[in-house]
């Protein structure tokens, strides 16, 4: 009897365990990380230093130091975004902002040369949407990167030409509506009209959505 009268205080003191700060409420989903602008503003400086050094152009020796090879930026960045997974998880909009959400994902789609890392990249990309943590575009981007890698036809037409003919184009936007983007002809007539204006972006969407 003193046993099962044991039993019940153990079982009613665990269910009346006032939540520690670190529970999360029943149903409330994960824990995302707080706002690091720091870390924010250290995926932006690798993205722009990516977008810029295919562009940049020596004119001494000395330029080297400012000026570095296209993949020589893109392999340090791989390494740090790398570094920053390990430690924080995809930085997603939540923790880096917007635009240091697109930093991270340009980082992981110019690391053409390990597509293993491409694909890990993916499978947080594709997490981290479904959460509302990385843009439709983010996703769509990185899937057709390592789909034409494979081989493989694309799901939403968003490297080089990218649909081939009408069926395509038909196979293509039922895929982009089923993550909420615009058709691919709405959508890459936008993104043509801005190609030739002036300024780096750090994705191609950017300013699309108008």
């Amino acid at each position: 009897m003193q046993r099962l009268v044991l039993m019940i205080a153990v079982v009613l003191a665990l269910h009346s365990r006032a939540p520690c700060a670190g529970d999360s409420p029943p149903g409330a989903g994960p824990r995302l990380p707080a706002r690091d602008e720091a870390l924010r503003k250290e995926l932006i400086r690798m993205a722009e230093e990516d977008q810029a050094s295919g562009s940049c152009v020596r004119s001494s020796p000395s330029d080297l130091l400012l000026c570095r090879d296209t993949r020589e930026v893109r392999r340090d960045d791989q390494l740090a975004l790398d570094r920053i997974i390990a430690e924080h998880g995809w930085p997603g909009v939540t923790h880096v902002g917007v635009d240091g959400q697109r930093a991270a994902w340009l980082i992981a789609q110019h690391a053409d040369e390990d597509v293993v890392f491409q694909k890990n990249c993916l499978d947080l990309v594709r997490e981290a949407f479904t959460i509302g943590e990385a843009e439709g575009n983010a996703l769509a981007y990185l899937t057709d990167r390592v789909l034409d890698h494979e081989g493989s036809p694309q799901m939403y037409g968003t490297q080089g030409v990218g649909v081939f003919s009408p069926e395509d184009e038909r196979r293509v936007d039922a895929n982009r509506k089923l993550i909420g983007l615009e058709p691919w002809r709405r959508y890459f007539d936008k993104v043509k009209k801005r190609a030739g204006s002036n300024g780096l972006r750090i994705a191609p969407w950017d300013g699309t959505d108008g």
